[in-house]
């Protein structure tokens, strides 16, 4: 359902969204792609919840992305989407990343997983390079190597229209006094 898994999405459309990925892993279980997406749109929805059901949801979150990644290690979605998860987490401080289990070393170990398997995604490049901007805020080693994936991300040949929107913003990103 196109729309349904970005941030701008409806409560409506979330909930249809969800609606369709719980059908999805009942008629398919074993199809890691039925996990990830329920674990879209759960994203989605943490974000709007309030403190203590964004505590469940995260567990879950998290449970159904490794459980895509136990029936297909190589499933490149499944590691950036945890990836993103443990980075976002692990940024906002130490107390709430032990809390949730996120850890630094695991959003790199899941980042490193993805580019390897997918070495020409766009998206998995930026959010890397985000990722790793906003970890070493203290650790100019981290930054570099953030600064070093936004710009093979602009390297890269676009393959849809949002690999386009995504350099575009890693451009905008880069132009900014902060970014280097």
């Amino acid at each position: 359902m196109l729309g349904s898994t970005t941030a701008e999405a409806k409560a409506d459309t979330l909930d249809r969204a969800e609606r369709a990925a719980q059908a999805a892993l009942r008629a398919a279980p074993t199809d890691p792609m039925s996990h990830f997406e329920m674990a879209q749109v759960m994203g989605r929805k943490v974000q709007r919840a309030k403190l203590f059901d964004r505590l469940a949801l995260v567990q879950k979150i998290k449970s159904h992305l490794q459980t895509g990644l136990q029936l297909n290690p190589r499933h490149a979605q499944c590691h950036a989407a945890l990836a993103v998860m443990h980075a976002e987490i692990a940024s906002k401080g130490a107390v709430i990343a032990l809390v949730l289990g996120a850890r630094t070393d695991s959003a790199i170990k899941h980042f490193e997983e993805v580019v390897r398997l997918d070495p020409l995604t766009v998206m998995y490049r930026e959010e890397y390079g985000k990722a790793l901007l906003e970890l070493g805020r203290r650790d100019q080693a981290l930054r570099a190597r953030g600064l070093q994936q936004l710009q093979m991300a602009l390297t890269l040949t676009p393959r849809s229209v949002w690999e386009v929107q995504s350099q575009a913003r890693v451009r905008r990103l880069l132009e900014q006094p902060t970014a280097a």
